[in-house]
């Protein structure tokens, strides 16, 4: 038995995924959540129904720089490179 009263309503979000759409937007670099260097953000839209239903931050060059610097490091100093595959 069909419980929906219109087939075509969005279903909401579970909370899991609520908590991550109201999440303040940062960016995760160097295992940490960090602000840009440039602040602004950009809208998250719901295909469905097109409106917006978060923000993600839109990362500078120098962001994306620190970035890279991070992941070089990881990967130099063998947190990365030392990492097993992990199954299942």
């Amino acid at each position: 038995m069909n419980t929906a009263t219109n087939p075509y309503e969005q279903p909401s979000y579970s909370n899991k995924a609520q908590a991550a759409l109201n999440r303040r937007p940062q960016l995760f670099i160097n295992n940490q959540w960090v602000d840009s260097t440039g602040g602004e953000t950009l809208p998250v839209i719901d295909p469905c129904t097109t409106r917006e239903v978060s923000r993600i931050v839109e990362a500078t060059s120098d962001d994306v720089n620190r970035a890279v610097a991070a992941a070089r490091t990881a990967f130099d100093d063998g947190r990365w490179t030392g990492l097993q595959p992990r199954h299942g």
